[in-house]
């Protein structure tokens, strides 16, 4: 269901039982907002706290100094559309800049993504940090503690963990490389470059799982919570479930109740959300129609 084409034609082709309406509601920016409560990074918190909503062009914005009409504490919403309009490119590499190291990714990461040569990708990855230097100090801590505890650690709320494979590399070598005569073995070279694929390939793993497998468990707390809500009143097979995609509730309800378990489906959403993100709130977005309109 995750990957079904988001288009109006193929959605509408689900459709609410007759005397339904078809009610859909997802996270707005569920990830960036976990990542900003983690991180605490200034910047993508002054993001929220100001109410912008084009994180693309706000990027944008402290990346490429030739396009700042203010100084950042005067940005509008304004300036930020006149981002998106006057340099769609830019904007187009921050976007993707963004998606990348979020998720563990470098400036060759960034190069390909945005098909401009390493270089490039190089500068961008830096200038990223130099704007988000808290995401620097995030991911080295998180990064830092895995390699400490030989595990990631999703969240303090359900304390989920992931396990690293002892057979992995980086984990088996480990105490060979931090060996002060390690660099007198024969096969030093090529342990060495066997760890240091490895320790991206854990970088990656540090950075994505926290974000990534908490808001997976905020979606399924949520769940919980809004069947745990229908039971209580007595809605559920009136009121459907019919299916959880990624971040977002499709449920079914009677047409004269849709407004109703609308907001009842947000409010269940928001109060998983405040498990997990205790600075920045999640917000949960409704949209009510004959079929699914997300």
């Amino acid at each position: 269901m995750q990957n079904l084409p988001g288009d109006q034609f193929t959605r509408s082709c689900f459709v609410a039982e007759k005397g339904n309406k078809f009610i859909a509601v997802d996270y707005s920016s569920q990830e960036q907002i976990i990542l900003a409560n983690f991180s605490l990074e200034p910047n993508l918190l002054n993001f929220y706290r100001k109410g912008f909503t084009d994180m693309h062009s706000y990027v944008a914005f402290l990346m490429y100094p030739e396009i700042r009409r203010h100084k950042l504490e005067d940005l509008t919403p304004a300036d930020l559309k006149y981002v998106k309009e006057e340099y769609p490119e830019q904007r187009r590499i921050a976007k993707n800049a963004g998606f990348a190291i979020n998720y563990g990714g470098n400036g060759v990461t960034i190069a390909r993504n945005c098909n401009i040569p390493q270089k490039d990708g190089e500068f961008v990855y830096n200038k990223y940090f130099e704007n988000f230097p808290g995401l620097r100090e995030y991911f080295d801590k998180v990064m830092e503690y895995t390699m400490r505890h030989q595990y990631v650690t999703y969240n303090s709320a359900t304390n989920r963990k992931l396990f690293l494979d002892p057979g992995l590399p980086l984990v088996k070598y480990k105490a060979d490389v931090e060996d002060p005569f390690f660099w007198q073995r024969p096969d030093a070279k090529s342990l060495y470059a066997l760890y240091r694929n490895s320790l991206a390939d854990i970088q990656r793993v540090s950075q994505n799982y926290p974000i990534q497998g908490t808001a997976a468990d905020c979606s399924k707390l949520a769940g919980v919570i809004l069947f745990n809500e229908l039971k209580k009143r007595n809605l559920l097979f009136k009121v459907l479930i019919v299916n959880m995609v990624h971040d977002e509730f499709c449920v079914e309800a009677p047409k004269e109740m849709a407004e109703e378990i609308s907001q009842l489906v947000v409010d269940c959403m928001e109060k998983a959300g405040t498990i997990f993100c205790k600075v920045i709130p999640l917000r949960a977005e409704p949209a009510i129609g004959d079929y699914w309109i997300h």
